[in-house]
């Protein structure tokens, strides 16, 4: 019998551990884009966005969230996706990690795409980005 147990451990703290993973990494975009100082007004607004993007109130059940904070030319808009069979809990845990990853990945750059498979987060200055192309 405690081989039975510890067999049955074994496969539940497989099983745990695997549901438990980190997302599936794909690929990012922030080349080619302006950057900011970590003292800056524009960080500031960078992290209310992604503290917004992963917090509790975050609407995980839809899947999809987004969250602006801050005036021009400092402001900063940013949005989660998450792929549409994927359960509330992966999709919070995903945007959670995505989240984090973001300042690691892009630490200075504005315009950031991160793609993994479970979700996808963007964020950057869209109303400067929409001055760039008008001015083009």
């Amino acid at each position: 019998m405690s081989s039975c147990a510890s067999l049955i451990f074994l496969f539940l703290f497989l099983f745990l551990r695997a549901s438990a993973q980190d997302p599936t990494y794909l690929g990012y975009n922030c080349s080619d884009t302006p950057t900011y100082s970590s003292d800056s007004t524009y960080f500031t607004n960078l992290r209310t966005v992604l503290f917004s993007l992963s917090s509790q109130n975050a609407s995980y059940s839809t899947g999809f969230q987004n969250a602006t904070a801050g005036e021009d030319p400092d402001m900063v808009s940013g949005l989660f996706l998450c792929r549409g069979d994927v359960s509330v809990e992966v999709c919070r845990n995903c945007v959670a990690f995505v989240v984090k990853d973001t300042l690691d990945r892009c630490p200075e750059e504005e315009k950031v795409v991160l793609y993994y498979d479970q979700c996808m987060t963007s964020s950057a200055n869209f109303i400067d980005i929409l001055h760039q192309q008008n001015s083009s």
